[in-house]
């Protein structure tokens, strides 16, 4: 883009698109590869258009990121405001710590907090053995088109891929 005047170029509106484009078949699920190829594009142009686009992104989300709590810190102000005045009260003055807890938390004043999960003297966390019962195909393919997935042909062979056609 032309700093100057604003008016953006044919390589950039062209470069927009792209990065556009990218993004889609990237959501899509395509490798940088095959978009490179649909596109007529290199590999490391389509990457370097992927970055970019990312960076957009990131950098607007940013900025609505720091509105919102900027918004957010602007409430919680105000509702201090009105609250101070009345801090002697046991139940406001709980109000107003959780207030200053949250406003601590959107402007990230607080050291982070470490949670660690483990079992008995600080071990792995032991949990119940179940035994694993093995599904036939018919119980497979259930379960994947639970989840959407209705081309089960994969399944054709007996699941350890050999392709053999036994069913389990």
């Amino acid at each position: 883009m032309n700093p100057n005047n604003q008016i953006a170029s044919p390589d950039d509106v062209r470069g927009a698109v792209n990065r556009q484009r990218i993004l889609e078949l990237r959501k899509s699920g395509r490798t940088f590869r095959k978009i490179a190829l649909k596109m007529g594009l290199s590999v490391s142009t389509v990457h370097e258009h992927f970055k970019t686009a990312i960076s957009e992104l990131h950098a607007v989300i940013g900025e609505k990121a720091e509105a919102v709590r900027t918004l957010e810190i602007s409430r919680l102000d105000a509702q201090l405001e009105a609250l101070w005045p009345k801090r002697a009260d046991p139940r406001v003055s709980d109000t107003i710590l959780r207030i200053g807890q949250r406003r601590a938390d959107l402007l990230g004043l607080d050291a982070p907090k470490n949670i660690r999960l483990a079992g008995e003297g600080g071990g792995p966390i032991k949990t119940q053995d179940t035994p694993v019962v093995p599904l036939t195909m018919t119980e497979r393919a259930a379960r994947l088109r639970d989840f959407g997935i209705t081309d089960v042909t994969a399944l054709a062979s007996n699941g350890n891929g050999n392709g053999n056609g036994a069913h389990n």
